[in-house]
């Protein structure tokens, strides 16, 4: 705008100049500040009143897969993951809290696979003293994933899924779940979430215990043995709540072999008086 009148201006004074000395020069006009100022705020604001707050959300990442490799460029692991994110408007605190248990679990899981780097480093060597077994040389994996099963202003609950194969015949996996209340960031322990501990325990082991013997029939399923290891299956991290009810997770190698795979049973809210009031959906 300043260049505009400052053009005109100029053009003013070679009008003038070739009308003669004897003519009164115009005066140019200011230059329009202030409404130019009063635009540029008006848009402002109407730029931070089109900018969107900050909802409620739990997000989790694709699943990213990366390699590790030796000098040779062997292949020593491949390792996949993902990452969780929590926003919690009006919340700081309680946010903080959860991603930077995340951000732990994060930290922990990098020091996993250094530690499987170097178990497969020291395996590779190995199998270099004989051709037909480095032949058969994959290298290891290990993966960890997370899955978001309840996110609302009670309660957040993610599920993680882990595995790790070494060359042997499978991957061994095993699925842990955690689970936080919205409003503190705190993680929720069994005893947090159940109106009574040991009625909780005795309700479950009974619940399993039915849902069990259901698959007794079913060869491989379980081990012979297995109602002598009910009672270990329920731990602070095998349970999460979502919509339906108080799901229970049965891992590989506790009741059953690993052909069983990982299990859940779930226990309806509307069937058993299990949760406390402010937990359920």
């Amino acid at each position: 705008m300043k260049k505009k009148w400052a053009a005109i201006w100029i053009a003013g004074l070679l009008a003038v100049s070739l009308a003669g000395c004897g003519k009164k020069e115009e005066p140019a006009p200011e230059p329009e500040t202030a409404q130019e100022t009063a635009q540029e705020t008006q848009d402002s604001a109407e730029v931070q009143e089109s900018e969107p707050e900050p909802e409620f959300a739990v997000i989790v990442t694709d699943t990213m897969e990366q390699e590790e490799r030796d000098e040779e460029d062997q292949l020593l692991l491949t390792y996949q993951y993902n990452r969780v994110e929590v926003t919690i408007p009006g919340n700081d605190e309680a946010q903080n809290k959860i991603n930077d248990f995340f951000v732990q679990e994060e930290v922990s899981y990098q020091d996993t696979i250094r530690e499987y780097v170097q178990f497969a480093r020291e395996d590779l060597e190995m199998r270099k003293e004989d051709p037909e077994w480095l032949e058969s040389w994959v290298g290891y994996s290990v993966g960890r994933e997370y899955s978001i099963m309840r996110a609302d202003e009670k309660i957040i609950s993610v599920v993680m899924d882990c595995y790790e194969y070494t060359g042997g015949a499978h991957p061994n996996s095993v699925r842990v779940a955690y689970t936080f209340d919205t409003q503190t960031g705190e993680k929720l322990s069994l005893e947090a979430v159940v109106k009574d501990l040991d009625e909780a325990q005795s309700m479950t082991t009974e619940f399993l215990t039915e849902q069990l013997a259901e698959q007794e029939q079913e060869e491989g399923m379980l081990f012979d043995d297995y109602k002598s290891y009910i009672q270990d299956i329920l731990t602070d991290n095998t349970w999460y709540l979502d919509q339906e009810g108080f799901h229970i997770i049965i891992n590989e190698y506790i009741v059953s072999p690993h052909a069983a795979g990982i299990q859940e049973m779930t226990m309806p809210y509307d069937e058993y008086d299990l949760i406390k009031s402010e937990y359920l959906m």
